[in-house]
């Protein structure tokens, strides 16, 4: 029961964070929306590759 009841709060987490980005989807269309995410993915990886490679012990 308490997994259950845990499952459901994670989940409304998710549709929380959903209708921010349905309502920047309507407003701009699917193309802005498609091409951003990758981008910003790619370069917050690579930023903090470049940190944990400068930053390393030893």
């Amino acid at each position: 029961m308490l997994s259950q009841v845990v499952g459901m709060t994670g989940n409304l987490g998710q549709l929380f964070s959903v209708i921010p980005f349905a309502a920047l989807l309507h407003a701009t269309g699917w193309f802005p929306r498609s091409s951003r995410l990758p981008h910003s993915v790619c370069s917050r990886v690579c930023c903090l590759q470049r940190y944990c490679v400068a930053h390393r012990p030893g």
